[in-house]
């Protein structure tokens, strides 16, 4: 952002930071006017970053010159070189040559200014001729965030304006890609862009009052010193620890404004949004935060040691094979390795304490460190079944079944670790033993409490740490970064060695509370072992698995497609047994995590207001209020309290209006409770199942292509229709794309067809045509999808286009209640009715769930099944259905995404079926399918 000519020019990052931070942007637009200097923030880390930044932008550089192609060099928007032409000229100069690609190209207008990485030809006519460009960063992320997407809808807004056309993809090239671009299509996000134009525009032509409030870009801003100096004159509440904004909000209503003030609430008003007692638990960590201020002591209170779950009530006795973990993670790496380093200390046989770090660089270094640590871990509770895991947050049991679900291993051992209660989370014993003086509840702000003195600056580790993991991103770790890897690895080492002496120091709280000759037994030791009925599910998912991937090369490189296809399906075999600990886990995790934890957790609702009763009886109707928040609450969802006990069911979710209808039941009928736990467990054991007996018919018979598999084989080979006429090609020169649909799906055969195009491209148009042309032709019809809204949004359109025809088609929808609508459709929730009305030819055409179509009764139950939304459906479960059709038709969006099913790892297996069948490309090969 700066001035010119009496008018401010904006800049990519400034659109960016205005959605961050309005406070931001009101500084940088008073810098922008001279009324004061812009701070600039230096050191090692941007140093390196900016240095790792431009060597990878200038290899991306030399691959493009290796293909042949001419290269054109702008530079600087004000001006370059010693013509004094500036950047700007030149970038429209080359541009208006039809040179290939334009490095550096300065973009501007009269209200916005940058530097696009490279622009690259392409054969669109504009107004520069038969050519035009898209824009094309450099970025090394490998995972896209929002501020590139914004950064990039700049730099074609500019483009568009210097050829006359909008591109139609804008591109980001990140490391490990081969220098292959990941398209953005710029209409999925101009209406985004443009909104936020507006808005800062207005910002700036009447700037609001903002004040510093504490976000995450803080500690990145180069503003920081001048926002932290001022919240601390004016003692923010946002120093109060575990305080949520909705409590500032209410506590500005209340006219309470400062720390100490609210320290010094004496009578708790009822608050406009939430409890009393979550406002009295924010006023006692106040006081307790400005009692040690004032006496300028690490000063903490025990909680009355009364309650069963009290935080020292939850310590195991210490045993000298106690393990004490600390994960260094990167949380924004979607796809590459996330885990980095997993290190433990663990008491050696001379009797001192061994520090052991395993680092990953590689997807399959993370896998071995995670199997490393996880036998250490077997072994130890095997050697000493009262021995523990000790860790500080959720963050390291949270990681370890992460891992088990990324890389389908050691899934019994970790079951049977949870369910021992092998791990003991320190930050859950302190926040539910005492409060202390602390303005958060990191291990870090703790340490002043039991004497630990770290010797590595933690600043220096904070660098040292984002250094590190931006070069395993960028595949680049090598040894200029060893310096910088020794300081992670003694940051970590001494977070371990931190969380031991954390709790030593609990263990003698626990000891003076017992001598004061109060009551604090220790947690009651747990067996691991799964019940009869799930161990045996687990051997027998493991004997498939184990099956199916008998003599598969580990290189993914060295398989066969036959052995590719064996290895995605042996990983899909505990697919849906996955998915079910996932939901159980996060559920017990919420159960474990203290009330005033629940503000920043989207399945939980909190602060909820009784309003009104909606229906009476037994088990009434009941209508709450919850304050603003992150929620993600369903309808359907099981709601239980905090105890876990059975509430009632969410009827209706208004975010708009901020309520919950929730049905109660019998013995809650009277209850009002604070917060609620939302969970929803969806029963999969029917899909399951389904899968199983595909993996049992592949490993007696091979990937032989017979009933009821045919189909379902065929997908996982990813072998395209054999209906391709001597041209290689589906469609016919004087054929159109419905004709060629409705034709080629009455003759697929046991085949598998995909029909794949942009929203309204016309799927639905497609798919009703060639639903009315399979009934013309005899032939019994199935329409799944991964909701029912859309399988009756089909139906409807077969209907529609039956009327038009004038053909009688019989369409019934396996849902239970009334069918709403002027379509005739047909509502029947009888399993057993609807697969007889199908076998007697009574239904032309069923649309059901995936729960239908996967049942052992439904197989081969109709000539062509089709999955419409196809990319939202998981592979795993395109697979359970498919057996019900003779022949399978995929209608769905293009997928582009980064991980294909020939992945060494078991990620494949939960990602578009659509994608696997086009083999991973963005556009549809001619013999492979159909593209609308």
């Amino acid at each position: 952002m700066h001035q010119k000519s009496e008018k401010i020019v904006l800049a990519p990052t400034d659109l960016s930071n205005f959605l961050g931070c309005r406070h931001l942007s009101r500084l940088d637009l008073t810098a922008a006017n001279g009324q004061v200097v812009r701070p600039v923030r230096y050191g090692p880390l941007m140093d390196d970053l900016k240095a790792r930044g431009l060597a990878h932008e200038e290899m991306y550089l030399v691959h493009l010159r290796g293909q042949g192609l001419g290269i054109a060099q702008a530079g600087d928007v004000e001006g370059n070189g010693q013509s004094g032409q500036s950047g700007v000229e030149k970038t429209i100069a080359a541009m208006r040559d039809g040179t290939d690609i334009i490095y550096q190209a300065a973009l501007a207008d009269d209200a916005w200014t940058g530097r696009a990485d490279f622009l690259r030809k392409v054969d669109t006519p504009s107004d520069l001729g038969e050519w035009s460009y898209e824009v094309i960063d450099t970025k090394l992320a490998r995972d896209t965030k929002a501020g590139t997407i914004l950064q990039l809808c700049v730099y074609s807004y500019l483009l568009e304006q210097l050829q006359g056309i909008r591109s139609e993809f804008m591109y980001v090239v990140s490391p490990g890609t081969n220098f292959e671009p990941a398209a953005y299509r710029i209409d999925d996000y101009a209406a985004y862009f443009r909104l936020l134009e507006r808005g800062i525009d207005q910002f700036i032509a009447h700037p609001d009052d903002t004040y510093p409030e504490l976000i995450s870009h803080c500690d990145l801003c180069a503003w920081w010193a001048e926002c932290e100096q001022r919240r601390r004159g004016d003692d923010h509440l946002c120093y109060v620890a575990g305080i949520s904004r909705s409590q500032i909000k209410n506590l500005r209503t209340l006219g309470i404004e400062r720390l100490a003030d609210l320290a010094k609430l004496k009578e708790i008003p009822d608050p406009r949004q939430g409890s009393r007692e979550a406002l009295a638990r924010i006023r006692d960590q106040a006081r307790v935060q400005l009692t040690g201020r004032e006496q300028k002591i690490s000063y903490y209170e025990l909680k009355a040691p009364y309650d069963p779950e009290h935080g020292l009530a939850l310590l195991p006795a210490p045993t000298p094979d106690d393990i004490f973990l600390d994960f260094e993670g990167n949380h924004f790496a979607e796809q590459g390795v996330q885990e980095y380093l997993t290190g433990y200390v663990t008491r050696g046989d001379d009797g001192k304490d061994v520090y052991t770090p395993l680092w990953a660089t590689t997807l399959e270094e993370e896998r071995q460190a995670f199997e490393r640590f996880m036998d250490v871990a077997t072994a130890t509770r095997a050697r000493n079944p009262a021995a523990h895991i000790y860790h500080f947050a959720p963050y390291e049991p949270t990681a370890l079944k992460r891992l088990m679900g990324r890389f389908a291993t050691r899934e019994v051992v970790l079951d049977e670790l949870l369910r021992g209660n092998a791990f003991v989370d320190l930050y859950r014993v302190v926040r539910r033993a005492l409060i202390a003086g602390v303005e958060r509840y990191s291990i870090k702000d703790l340490e002043p409490f039991f004497g630990y003195a770290r010797q590595q600056d933690l600043r220096d580790a904070s660098m040292s740490r984002r250094l590190v993991e931006h070069a395993i991103e960028a595949g680049d770790l090598d040894q200029t970064l060893d310096g910088h890897r020794r300081i992670v690895e003694d940051y970590n080492r001494e977070d371990c060695e931190s969380a031991q002496r954390l709790r030593d120091w609990l263990e003698q709280l626990r000891a003076q509370v017992v001598a004061e000759g109060h009551d604090l037994p220790r947690p009651v030791h747990q067996e691991g072992d799964a019940s009869e009925a799930i161990s045996e599910l687990d051997q027998e998912l493991q004997r498939l698995r184990d099956g199916l991937l008998e003599g598969i090369p580990v290189d993914p490189e060295q398989r066969s497609e036959a052995q590719q296809a064996r290895f995605a399906l042996a990983h899909m075999m505990e697919f849906h047994r996955r998915e079910d600990k996932a939901g159980w886990w996060e559920y017990f995790r919420v159960l474990d995590l203290d009330e005033s934890d629940y503000a920043d957790e989207r399945r939980v609702v909190t602060g909820l207001q009784f309003i009104e009763e909606l229906q009476a009886g037994q088990a009434p109707l009941h209508r709450y209020r919850f304050p603003s928040q992150e929620l993600d609450a369903r309808r359907k969802d099981d709601l239980r309290d905090t105890e876990g006990n059975s509430f009632g069911k969410v009827v209706d979710v208004n975010n708009a209006e901020r309520s919950i209808d929730i049905k109660k039941r019998r013995d809650t009928a009277n209850v009002h409770p604070h917060a609620l736990l939302l969970h929803n467990q969806v029963p999969t054991k029917v899909l399951r199942e389904s899968l199983m007996r595909l993996g049992e018919f592949v490993l007696g018979q091979g990937l032989t292509s017979q009933a009821p598999y045919k189909a379902a084989i065929e997908l996982l080979l990813r072998r395209p229709s054999q209906l391709v006429n001597e041209k290689g090609a589906l469609q016919e020169d004087s054929e159109t794309t419905v004709a060629a649909a409705c034709r080629l799906a009455a003759k697929l055969d046991g085949h598998v067809l995909a029909i794949q195009g942009p929203p309204g491209t016309g799927k639905t148009y497609t798919g009703a045509h060639m639903i009315c042309a399979l009934k013309q032709q005899g032939l019994r019809v199935g329409v799944t999808a991964v909701s029912h809204k859309v399988i009756v949004n089909l139906l409807e359109g077969a209907m529609k286009e039956a009327q038009k025809q004038g053909l009688a088609l019989q369409a019934v929808h396996h849902a239970s209640g009334e069918y709403e609508g002027a379509w005739g459709i047909e509502r029947s929730s009888n399993y057993a009715t609807n697969q007889r009305s199908l076998e007697n030819g009574d239904i032309d055409v069923l649309g059901a769930t995936a729960w239908c179509w996967s049942r052992q009764d439904f197989e081969q139950s109709v000539d062509v099944l089709i999955v419409d939304e196809a990319g939202q459906m998981s592979l795993s479960n395109v697979l359970a259905v498919a057996p019900a059709g003779r022949s399978l038709v995929l209608l769905g969006d293009p997928q582009q995404l980064e991980q294909p099913l020939q992945s060494s790892h078991p990620e494949g297996s939960e990602v578009s079926a659509l994608y696997h069948l086009l083999d991973g490309e963005d556009t549809m090969p001619a013999d492979k399918g159909l593209f609308l």
